[in-house]
């Protein structure tokens, strides 16, 4: 029971003989009588002196920055953690990205939403489930492409004869056939006369 001038800090009475016993583990001294106290084992030492039986007694040094998966008591409502493992990194809650195992922050009051953010513009994700639109080689357009470059930095029309260029343009593009210079030469004269008939 507590007074009117207490303010609370441990002034109440318990069961346990009148001291508060909130958050505190029993001491031994406070232990009942009638159960046996643990005693520690004695650590056999080695007879050069190294510790317990012979070994080492070095210090194992554990890194903070270790991931642990996090249980949760409760469920993830958002659809968006179908694309994220939350994380423990170094004492603080992330939400790793599936996909590209970037971290971001798994902390509640920080919401859901950098997450969606996140999902929405995560190459990985997108070139994994194939939500990119894919490309489709045209051997017209790259040609067209390749005569407007010719005239437009005035290269030589050689310059497709060259084995340099044809060894760039087959790592670039391997279905890309490469034309001759005479070839290149008609395609110009087509691209002119279309421009001019505009």
């Amino acid at each position: 029971m507590s007074t009117p001038g207490d303010s609370g800090s441990g002034a109440r009475l318990s069961a346990d003989g009148g001291r508060g016993s909130s958050s505190r583990a029993p001491t031994p001294s406070s232990a009942p009588s009638d159960v046996p106290a643990l005693e520690a084992a004695p650590t056999p030492t080695g007879t050069d002196g190294q510790g317990p039986q012979g070994t080492d007694t070095d210090v194992i040094e554990i890194d903070d920055d270790v991931k642990v998966r996090v249980g949760s008591k409760r469920r993830l409502k958002s659809d968006v953690w179908n694309d994220f493992d939350k994380i423990e990194v170094g004492g603080i809650q992330k939400a790793e990205c599936k996909w590209c195992k970037k971290h971001l922050s798994a902390v509640g009051r920080n919401g859901t939403s950098h997450l969606c953010n996140h999902v929405g513009s995560c190459d990985a994700r997108q070139c994994r489930k194939g939500l990119k639109q894919k490309y489709v080689f045209d051997q017209g357009v790259a040609r067209k492409e390749l005569a407007l470059m010719i005239c437009v930095h005035e290269y030589p029309l050689s310059i497709v004869d060259h084995v340099g260029f044809r060894r760039f343009c087959a790592a670039l593009q391997p279905l890309f056939k490469v034309v001759s210079r005479n070839t290149i030469r008609k395609d110009i004269l087509d691209c002119i006369k279309c421009k001019s008939s505009l």
